[in-house]
């Protein structure tokens, strides 16, 4: 619960990023590059979840 909290948080963050710092096409690497991040992130998330569920 406190791991998926912090995850939402930072995505909100970076969108908010985004959305300031967008000045078109200079940003779409920038942002494949966050999403790839974001989606590593996740998968690291889920496997430490799935530890945790197993530990207790």
């Amino acid at each position: 619960m406190n791991i998926m909290f912090v995850y939402i948080k930072c995505l909100i963050y970076i969108f908010i990023y985004i959305n300031i710092n967008d000045k078109g096409l200079k940003t779409i690497n920038l942002k494949i590059k966050i999403f790839y991040l974001l989606f590593y992130l996740l998968n690291f998330n889920f496997i430490c979840l799935i530890k945790l569920i197993k530990i207790e």
